[in-house]
């Protein structure tokens, strides 16, 4: 008596085995990771050990009114998660204006939130055509570089200020 061998007639055996296999790897990794005795924490805010307090420099512009773009310099001191400092803004290429702002911010999520809270210097224009801002930058270190990169908008309640923003980008600078 001979014996054939039978070829098997359900294909999705292979697949079946293989996902098996990888719902095991799974459940092992998770059990791994995810164990209560040695929880694994990934700190993942780019800002841990790093210290906001120098001089930036860079520009800032203005989403409407085509698109200007402006100096823009900061002076910050950190304590903790606190921010103070000093923001010059030089437009003199357009609208002939300088400020210098009191800045007042905290370190939250990964993010550098200030804003403007007092003008210590304003010349080329009036305070009831002037609006404070509140700033929202990511930090990055691009080329070796230290940068602060986000997006601003007026804060002040007031109907001429509503739904002005722009952008900024600023390199630290080395003392």
């Amino acid at each position: 008596m001979t014996f054939e061998k039978r070829k098997n007639s359900d294909s999705r055996r292979g697949i079946s085995i293989l996902l098996a296999i990888a719902l095991v790897l799974a459940g092992l990794f998770v059990g791994l990771v995810m164990t209560t005795d040695n929880p694994v924490e990934l700190d993942v805010n780019p800002l841990t050990g790093v210290d906001l307090s120098g001089e930036w420099v860079g520009t800032t512009t203005q989403d409407y009114d085509g698109d200007q773009r402006y100096d823009y310099r900061m002076i910050l001191t950190q304590n903790g998660n606190e921010l103070s400092g000093v923001g010059i803004l030089d437009m003199t290429t357009d609208y002939d204006v300088y400020a210098e702002e009191v800045l007042s911010g905290y370190i939250a999520d990964g993010q550098v939130i200030y804003s403007e809270v007092e003008t210590l210097v304003l010349d080329g224009t009036t305070m009831d055509r002037w609006c404070h801002t509140q700033t929202t930058l990511s930090y990055q270190v691009i080329d070796g570089q230290e940068t602060l990169v986000g997006t601003w908008e007026y804060v002040l309640d007031e109907q001429r200020c509503e739904g002005i923003t722009g952008r900024v980008i600023l390199t630290r600078q080395s003392d």
